[in-house]
């Protein structure tokens, strides 16, 4: 008798009237003095009481799979960017996973996980083990990167790369100037707000451009724009259009903080006491979670003339306290404060610059970091001037922010770096372009690291570029009227998978 592990097939006692019986993975061994076999072309027939049963010895299958899960189930990922690694846990962990792409134009998948994205688009990767599949989403993105360019004839001219192709966005012949600030995306649309002027920029008008065609803000009787703030687009969860910015007063000159809802101008509360409103202020940056927006900036208090770090929740300000240790004594001898990017709530840590009084330009600058109430001065990698323009967490917990570090004679010949946990990285520049600065970043799921900005020689040209893992990939200053351009600037960056 053969010493093998058999499964058995259904089966039907005749006498007993017993149907559906199953005897699965049972020792022919184990049947010894009760069952006799009968072998003959690999097929073993066994009679046990009053059974019989057939089993073939050399179809043997693999344990049953219980469970398969994915190191992911979504992955944003970037052109010609990292190859991203999906692991399967497989129990029991003896069995093979084979993989498969329901878009190999878009991405493939090797033997091992590994995903590569060749197109914009999507597509589902699927592991499978046994009759157990798990999934996962690939979305394909391309770099979409606004800024503006100087043309031959001293014009600044709006425009976008995608994937590294210039488009020009729309200017009028009484308007031929433009620049760009924000970027975002609704849906398939994609938005970049900034600015159109006349020939000397003595009339200028917020816009949007939506995708490429061009939309002016109003501006309310008793303002005026001078197009030196920045302005930038969200859409709320209701679908809501929001478009923070700064508007002048025509009463006094001074900046007033407030935003665009659905095209409609809103001011935001400058009231820093009871009885103590704010001469002037402006908006830095945006945070929104489920329930509410924030907007982090500064204003002035009337009663010392100092910037205050402020930031607004669902537009009630809150004013943020120096506290009471060195940094706040530091800060009595400083123009003021401001807060350049909100990380996120609950404890609202939050990136502030502290302006020294010694420059009527407000400079140099020093970048703090303000956690939970307690402020720590960020790294300026031994150079005594540093900015911060934006900061986020990541979803490891990882903290990157970007900006510049310059010396003390000349802020402006900065050089561009991040912060990763604020522990300073400067970026590569090339012979010849040793300054520049950060402007925007974005950071995929195969832990790619992109950053927007500009590099500068010793001149005053000035290049637009983009740093991809810290590899430094120029940008196209295109032409203008069949005329080559002479300089430009990369502001800001986003993923695109359209």
């Amino acid at each position: 008798m053969k010493h093998d592990t058999f499964d058995f097939c259904p089966v039907y006692d005749q006498e007993r009237k017993i149907a559906n019986v199953y005897i699965s993975k049972i020792s022919a061994h184990g049947l010894s003095g009760l069952a006799q076999s009968k072998q003959s072309g690999g097929q073993c027939q066994i009679q046990f009481a009053g059974l019989s049963a057939c089993a073939n010895p050399a179809s043997s299958s693999p344990t049953s799979v219980t469970t398969l899960n994915l190191s992911a189930t979504k992955a944003r990922l970037l052109i010609g960017g990292t190859p991203f690694q999906l692991s399967a846990t497989v129990t029991p962990t003896t069995n093979a996973v084979s993989w498969t792409s329901s878009n190999s134009a878009v991405a493939t998948v090797s033997s091992s996980g590994v995903v590569t994205v060749l197109s914009v688009g999507s597509a589902t990767i699927t592991a499978t083990s046994g009759s157990i599949s798990a999934t996962c989403d690939i979305t394909g993105n391309v770099l979409f990167i606004t800024g503006s360019i100087i043309t031959s004839s001293g014009n600044q001219v709006p425009v976008y790369w995608r994937n590294g192709v210039q488009t020009i966005l729309t200017t009028t012949p009484d308007q031929p100037n433009g620049t760009t600030c924000g970027l975002s995306t609704s849906g398939n649309d994609i938005i970049v707000c900034g600015y159109k002027a006349n020939a000397d920029w003595s009339s200028v008008t917020p816009v949007y451009w939506q995708n490429g065609n061009s939309h002016a803000l109003a501006i309310p009787t008793g303002y005026y724009s001078t197009g030196g703030e920045w302005i930038d687009q969200s859409t709320d969860a209701a679908g809501n259009s929001y478009i923070r910015g700064t508007l002048v007063s025509r009463a006094n000159h001074n900046n007033i903080p407030g935003y665009w809802l659905n095209g409609t101008w809103t001011p935001l509360s400058m009231t820093l006491a009871p009885g103590v409103t704010a001469s002037s202020g402006d908006i830095n940056t945006t945070y929104w979670d489920s329930t509410t927006k924030y907007w982090g900036g500064w204003l002035v208090d009337p009663t010392t003339n100092k910037q205050v770090p402020v930031y607004w929740a669902n537009g009630v300000v809150s004013v943020v306290s120096l506290g009471t240790g060195q940094i706040a004594s530091d800060a009595a001898t400083y123009n003021g404060a401001f807060i350049s990017s909100i990380v996120g709530p609950p404890d609202l840590p939050s990136v502030t610059f502290f302006l020294s009084a010694n420059d009527s330009n407000y400079r140099p600058m020093d970048p703090t970091m303000l956690t939970n109430g307690m402020y720590t001065p960020v790294s300026t990698g031994g150079t005594s001037n540093g900015v911060i323009w934006f900061a986020s967490t990541l979803k490891n917990g990882t903290i990157i922010a970007q900006g510049g570090i310059g010396s003390s004679v000349n802020f402006y010949n900065a050089a561009p770096m991040y912060w990763k946990n604020w522990q300073v990285i400067q970026l590569t520049t090339p012979n010849g372009y040793p300054f520049g600065n950060a402007g925007s970043w974005q950071y995929t799921d195969s832990a790619d690291l992109v950053f927007t900005g500009n590099i500068g020689s010793t001149t005053t040209e000035q290049l637009p570029v983009y740093w991809l893992n810290n590899s430094i990939v120029s940008l196209p200053l295109g032409s203008y009227n069949g005329i080559s351009n002479i300089s430009g600037e990369a502001k800001n960056c986003t993923l695109v998978n359209y």
